[in-house]
């Protein structure tokens, strides 16, 4: 098991202003859901940022990695291109793993886990961003273990027919593609103050840097078309539904990167510096064109995609219901995720495609180099989750909420480098699950118009399966079903001191929690990775300037 500990303190902000609290200052109130409840942004305590649509449409924000920009204390890095995750932290609390499943931030629409590769979420049809900061299981959960993402889709309501349309272009100096975003959406109403259907379709390309010298294949290029349906409707006066779909498509080229020997780092007028490793760098003008052997994609590794580069398909559909009982908010939250990804690289240094290798000449083992060498691989993905909660009217003293949640997510993967007469379909390991059943609540009171408490905690129980894959190579080749289960209880207080009307001070302690998996790495032990805990001590202040 293990754990880390993590501080936030502030108090030298209160003392000093432009600190690490510094004011907000808001044209318009905004509202957030960041504890399960309707509320302005300066009566919440929690490190919050809120990023609404004008935003993200005059910053061009098109996904995560430019959300991470104007968002403090979120950071994206990725390797090579989009699909290549490499760390999604926040507060600096970095995941060890590229594991998609295994991170320490999680994506939510409308409060619904979404599951996958948060860096293929576009930002179509969301009418707001909020970023929480520091552990959120004890409202959002599992893998939540350093903050939580959460994208509030638009909610059509316009009795008119009303729509847009953007269109923008551009280049790149040097490069060899064009730019290019457009989106439409339209809001048509079905029955008059009753129901909506909006329609969203988006098209954006970055465009690529170069062109592969022999095969054209374009680097540093993507291309994502993403398509989304948003029903919703008001049948009375106390009830709303609705109902949403998107399928987003991610097709990429190769990153700009390119596996070098040591020895073709001194060809091109790099230091080696006496390591023997094949190592990475960024293809531009100087690096000769022999050396653009790896983003050709000589390999004949096609089994799952044929073209260089990634692809993806992603659909995910949700369901959102809320009754109002005389003040009582009673709503159940639903949704399905289902991703198919696949990729294709080149790997190891070799020469151009058909001619000699400039270093390991034609020997069989150099051909068998420039032929074979590479990865080619699939990974497929689905989920759904319910919640059902309650939460008490918020214009009293003592305010609750309470529900129950239950997920479960499974996973295949598959890669041309397990392929055997015994696997033909390339199995990389036996079939991953994930049960979580969780019961949350939350209790505040204010004993005073300035000084409150709150009192919230989440107790969940995972399962976690590792299938039988006795064709699997020697490595991940698993004779029997392996199952763990781990019981944690998640809770976090909070007292706030309100002693003006435009000033919050706060102190909280969270607890947050990390899913365990199954270590199949080695074909010995199969040993199960414990849960992560990560303590969380913060005090803030709040200067709120309407």
């Amino acid at each position: 098991m293990r754990k880390s500990l993590l501080v936030q303190s502030a108090l030298a902000a209160w003392l000093a202003l432009g600190g690490a609290a510094a004011a907000q200052t808001h044209s318009e109130e905004i509202i957030v859901t960041a504890k399960q409840r309707a509320q302005s942004i300066q009566d919440v305590p929690l490190a919050i940022t809120a990023v609404d649509a004008a935003t993200i449409e005059s910053a061009g924000i098109e996904d995560i990695r430019d959300l991470s920009t104007i968002a403090p204390g979120l950071s994206f890095h990725s390797n090579s291109g989009r699909k290549d995750l490499s760390a999604l932290a926040i507060r600096g609390l970095a995941p060890n793993t590229v594991n998609v499943q295994l991170q320490g931030v999680s994506s939510f629409y409308d409060g619904i886990y979404t599951g996958g590769a948060i860096n293929l979420i576009p930002m179509v049809a969301v009418d707001r961003v909020e970023v929480l900061k520091g552990p959120q299981s004890s409202t959002y959960g599992r893998a939540t273990y350093s903050g939580a993402i959460d994208y509030i889709t638009q909610t059509p309501q316009s009795d008119t027919i009303t729509g847009s349309a953007r269109f923008e272009y551009s280049q790149n100096e040097g490069a060899v593609g064009d730019n290019m975003d457009l989106t439409l959406s339209v809001a048509v109403p079905l029955i008059e103050g009753r129901a909506w259907l909006q329609a969203i379709y988006a098209h954006n390309v970055e465009g690529a840097l170069y062109n592969a010298p022999t095969t054209g294949i374009p680097i540093g290029e993507e291309v994502t078309d993403s398509y989304g349906l948003i029903f919703y409707t008001e049948p009375t006066s106390n009830l709303s539904i609705k109902a949403f779909a998107f399928y987003d498509v991610a097709d990429d080229g190769p990153a700009a990167i390119h596996m070098q020997h040591p020895q073709e780092w001194a060809a091109a007028g790099l230091t080696a510096g006496g390591s023997v490793s094949p190592g990475a760098v960024w293809l531009d003008d100087d690096v000769p064109a022999p050396l653009w052997g790896t983003t050709e994609c000589i390999s004949t590794r096609d089994m799952f995609r044929e073209s260089c580069g990634s692809y993806s398909e992603r659909l995910f559909a949700g369901l959102v219901a809320t009754y109002d009982l005389n003040g009582y908010e009673i709503s159940y939250r639903g949704g399905y995720y289902d991703e198919d990804s696949t990729s294709k690289y080149d790997t190891t240094s070799r020469g151009a495609a058909g001619g000699s290798d400039p270093f390991f000449g034609d020997s069989v083992a150099a051909l068998l180099r420039k032929g074979t060498a590479g990865i080619n691989q699939r990974s497929l993905l689905e989920g759904y989750s319910h919640q059902l909660r309650i939460v008490s009217p918020s214009d009293s003293r003592l305010r609750w909420r309470a529900g129950v949640y239950y997920f479960y997510e499974e996973s295949n993967g598959y890669s041309q480098t397990y392929l055997t007469v015994a696997n033909p379909q390339g199995v990389s390991g036996g079939t991953e699950s994930v049960e979580d059943i969780a019961a949350f609540g939350a209790i505040a009171y204010d004993f005073t118009d300035a000084l409150g408490i709150e009192l919230e905690g989440r107790v969940q129980e995972e399962t976690v399966v590792l299938g039988a894959c006795t064709f699997c190579a020697a490595s991940i080749a698993n004779p029997l079903e392996r199952e763990a289960s781990t019981t944690d209880w998640m809770p976090r207080v909070t007292l706030t001191w309100r002693p003006a009307e435009d000033f919050l001070l706060y102190g909280l302690y969270s607890y947050g929690a990390k899913s365990g998996r199954w270590n199949n790495a080695s074909a010995v032990g199969f040993r199960f990775t414990e849960p992560e805990y990560l303590s969380n001590y913060e005090s803030r202040r709040k200067n709120l300037v309407v």
